[in-house]
């Protein structure tokens, strides 16, 4: 039997836990030997997860590893370790590490993903007004740093009449991940606070035109 060890983190959001799930079934409809060792974590701690891939590594003696892993350097250096010391291929999905000596990468063009939603939401509002872009976690989450860096080039290229606010953290206060488009110029504490005083949404939204782009918490 092979056992393949998982490490993921941001273990609350919706689409971690679906895909543990996932992980946690696959023996029960592979055709190979697989046993699956699951290990998931709250939070972006790196530590933590150098642990846990140890653990894995040093306790469980898994024969592969597949890593959501951090963006940190002494993540890169375990991957590389476990590698080429202990011969453990290592695929890391939804986040990536390019020049990290893994075996394969499995999940989105994260880059790609960011320019794809600001050509939407250049369209969605005519190329003019304000965009605040609201992240997932703060620190540690390669995907959101690339995904911005994308987004940011794809404005600066091709919408110049659109200022971009600074970027807001909130992975542990909504669902959702929102990019708003304010349809006139305004304060965001005004824009908020009319939003939320008002009884129904679509009032607000007659005298000024929002226009959003999401991506469910967890893909972010």
């Amino acid at each position: 039997t092979w056992k393949i060890g998982v490490v993921l983190h941001s273990a609350a959001s919706d689409f971690v836990k679906e895909l543990a799930h996932l992980f946690e079934q696959f023996p029960n409809s592979s055709l190979l030997p697989v046993k699956i060792i699951l290990r998931t974590m709250d939070g972006v701690d790196i530590q933590h997860q150098l642990a846990l891939i140890d653990e894995l590594v040093e306790i469980e003696h898994i024969d592969a590893l597949a890593l959501m892993p951090l963006a940190n350097s002494l993540i890169r250096e375990k991957i590389n370790q476990i590698s080429e010391k202990n011969g453990i291929p290592v695929v890391t999905l939804n986040t990536d590490i390019g020049d990290a000596n893994r075996l394969a990468y499995i999940g989105p063009d994260d880059i790609a993903a960011g320019r794809s939603a600001a050509a939407l939401m250049g369209m969605l509002t005519g190329g003019r007004g304000h965009i605040l872009p609201i992240l997932g976690q703060q620190s540690g989450h390669y995907a959101d740093s690339q995904r911005l860096t994308g987004f940011l080039e794809e404005m600066s290229a091709n919408y110049p009449d659109i200022e971009i606010l600074h970027p807001e953290c909130c992975f542990s206060g909504i669902k959702r991940h929102l990019c708003f488009f304010y349809g006139t110029p305004r304060r965001r504490e005004g824009f908020a606070g009319d939003r939320h005083r008002r009884k129904n949404p679509h009032d607000y939204s007659r005298h000024h035109p929002v226009q959003s782009f999401s991506c469910p918490a967890g893909h972010c």
